[in-house]
């Protein structure tokens, strides 16, 4: 198997590696096999590895009857506690673990197992390649029970999350050994490529259509719900993150061992606030601190005469943070060399906005002590929001030539652990952050102190993000004061976004010109209406009893699919991937709404009347049918976590219907631009960049 293959097919992006990984979404996906394994046997010894993605806890593997009292099982809770249990033929417990805070929530884990139950010498428990602590609640010398009528992965507890390379075999090995532990996950913390032969379980799950798979001996597994192919996985370079709660949570270290003062400075992290302000990372007395604030990053390098280096990022709407929204930014300067200093935001170059309110040439104090990060040095000014991949050297990178730190294939930033694969430099600091082990520090300058850990794990900076607009509820929305380019009139229409209100009121989600189409929510009334017409204003399809499907929950993310063929007289909605909404079809008129204006935020392109207050994502309009009631279909649009995908894709390889909206909403261009074949739509009153969607 080549575990970094590149990626194939229609629209191919050079350089990138097709993720290999399949998602399940807690609903009703799991494989299941019906009888036992294939020249299955009981016995003492074993060895288990699994890749897995937990947006939720759940059970990775079982075996036995429908509970915990026979067989094997293998999985994890949402608090990060790995859970083990085996039962011998007999139905005692013969082996036990449990772990708190083992396992990080929202990204990549490796689990390795290898045990001699005759011996408690030979027993091995590793995740992602880091020995863990002797946490067995029992260990018998005695045969565990793995001939079961039954085996499954992920059904007893679903998973919402995603699985690749699941083994299992009847073999001890000694994981303090380097090279039986590369067997599994390689030097670089991804899949090896030198599986052992024959096992009697390995699922590769490296896509849906081959998910129940078995490259073992012991026989394939029946895949039950739609699984869709993962967006990330962990053959792929991949960020992580961890949640700062802005009280308790932050890192420190008394002193950064090998860094010294310089006039060279670079820093790279990933980060999405939540509210107020709060420091990345800080020395003492705030001779390095690196703030987000004001909807900024501010950044100070100081020594005993003061300031020697201390700027914002430009105040512009394109540069400017947004409370919610995930963010890549690197520094790099030398301080001798006015021209030699560079700020990335998301990969795009705003040196040129940036207030250098100092940059002198001298020797910054880098060395002050002590150091944290979420937090000033002495834990005030705490970070309320994520942090990932942060990464601090004396080093000096020409980033407008060449940017380490962000993938222009993807366009998507590198973890630190890539960075210093690529640059062949391993730098003071270089901190994953991955929740279960947020003070390891890939760098030489020394872990930090965890404090009020383990941290809860955040969607890493390599996640897809789909962008956001907020609207006031009284001046703004968006328009186009004529028709959309290229519309017609059709009787099949797809419609998906994503809504977090922040009042209730009488809320025009979009609008055609005279009321052709429109999706509305009346203050006094019970639902959402959706609505097309004829030329003379006749409801073709209209909405009734769409209590359901409101959104009621102020603060609350939900995400919509919406598609009718009013030449088949059918009509669908689904919110949050649940079929809801009564449907009256009267009448076979052709609709008449492709030579109106558009608005979306409001009902109508000539003014702000019945404009939401909410913030809204993702908007797609195709005057094609899809039919969400196929499950594989909503996958389209939107994953197995419950998020909102990047249609780019989608719509190029034409896995999906060309549209005449898609609104990305990427703050960094004009909030107004189409993505579809409408044209731009014109950004008018209080129009502002929010939050990123959630599910």
């Amino acid at each position: 198997m080549t575990i970094e293959k590149k990626l194939l097919g229609t629209n191919p992006v050079s350089g990138e590696v097709l993720p290999e990984a399949v998602s399940f979404d807690r609903a009703n996906d799991y494989l299941y096999r019906s009888s036992d394994l294939t020249g299955n046997s009981d016995g003492k010894t074993f060895t288990f590895s699994c890749w897995f993605y937990g947006a939720t806890g759940g059970t990775i593997y079982h075996s036995g009857g429908a509970g915990y009292t026979d067989g094997v099982s293998i999985g994890f809770e949402q608090s990060g506690e790995l859970n083990i249990k085996m039962d011998n033929p007999s139905g005692s417990t013969v082996f036990s673990v449990e772990h708190g805070g083992a396992i990080a929530m929202n990204t990549w884990n490796h689990l390795l197992i290898s045990c001699n139950m005759s011996s408690t010498s030979n027993r091995h428990i590793y995740v992602n390649d880091v020995a863990l602590g002797n946490n067995y609640l029992t260990y018998t010398n005695s045969d565990i029970d793995f001939t079961s009528s039954t085996h499954s992965i992920v059904q007893l507890n679903k998973l919402k999350g995603r699985l690749a390379h699941l083994f299992l075999d009847y073999t001890y090995r000694n994981l303090s050994t380097t090279s039986n532990r590369r067997l599994f996950i390689d030097a670089d913390g991804k899949p090896s490529s030198t599986i052992p032969s024959s096992p009697i379980l390995y699922l590769p799950m490296t896509d849906a259509a081959t998910a129940g798979s078995n490259s073992g001996t012991g026989g394939d597994f029946t895949v039950n719900g739609v699984l869709a192919t993962a967006e990330r996985g962990p053959n792929q370079d991949n960020c992580s993150a961890s949640t700062f709660d802005g009280s308790n949570d932050y890192l420190t270290r008394s002193s950064i061992t090998g860094l010294s003062d310089s006039k060279l400075f670079t820093f790279s992290f990933n980060a999405s606030q939540t509210t107020g302000h709060g420091q990345i990372f800080t020395s003492s007395n705030g001779q390095v601190s690196i703030k987000l604030e004001s909807r900024q990053c501010t950044v100070r390098l100081g020594n005993s005469g003061g300031a020697v280096l201390y700027f914002s990022s430009p105040a512009t709407a394109a540069s400017k943070l947004y409370y919610g929204q995930h963010n890549h930014w690197c520094f790099s300067c030398d301080l001798s060399d006015t021209n030699k200093r560079h700020m990335f935001l998301n990969g795009v170059d705003i040196t040129s906005g940036i207030n250098f309110i100092h940059y002198v040439n001298a020797v910054a104090d880098l060395t002050h002590t002590p150091n944290a990060i979420g937090a000033g040095a002495t834990g005030s000014d705490k970070f309320n929001g994520s942090i990932g991949e942060f990464y601090l050297d004396t080093a000096y990178y020409d980033l407008a030539t060449e940017n380490p730190f962000w993938d222009s294939d993807t366009n998507l930033p590198n973890s630190v652990r890539k960075v210093i694969s690529d640059t062949s430099v391993t730098p003071a600091i270089a901190m994953p952050l991955i929740g279960s082990d947020a003070g390891n520090n890939l760098g030489s300058g020394g872990d930090f102190t965890v404090n009020s850990g383990p941290y809860v794990g955040a969607r890493g900076g390599s996640e897809f993000f789909a962008r956001s607009v907020d609207f006031n509820g009284s001046t703004g929305y968006l328009s186009k004061s004529s028709a959309l380019t290229g519309a017609t009139d059709s009787d099949a229409v797809t419609i998906a976004f994503a809504i977090n209100p922040s009042a209730i009121g009488d809320d025009g989600i979009f609008g055609f010109g005279n009321y052709r189409q429109y999706l509305y929510r009346s203050s006094s009334g019970t639902g959402l209406q959706w609505v097309i017409r004829d030329s003379s204003g006749n409801n073709i399809l209209s909405t009734t009893s769409f209590s359901i499907a409101d959104y009621t929950g102020v603060g609350t993310w939900d995400i919509y699919l919406m598609s009718c063929d009013l030449s088949a007289f059918q009509a669908k909605v689904y919110k949050n991937g649940v079929a809801t909404g009564t449907f009256t079809l009267p009448s076979s008129n052709a609709p008449s709404y492709a030579a109106q204006g558009f608005a979306l935020g409001g009902m109508d392109p000539a003014s702000a009347g019945d404009v939401i207050d909410a913030e809204f994502g993702g908007f797609y309009f195709a005057t094609s049918y899809t039919d969400f009631a196929q499950e594989a279909n909503r996958n389209k649009f939107v994953d197995q976590l419950g998020y909102l995908k990047d249609l780019t894709p989608a719509i190029e390889a034409g896995d999906i219907p060309t549209p005449l909206v898609y609104m990305k909403f990427d703050p960094t261009v004009s909030l107004g631009t189409n993505s579809g074949t409408g044209g731009n739509l014109t950004v008018n009153g209080g129009v502002v960049a929010g939050a990123d969607v959630k599910s």
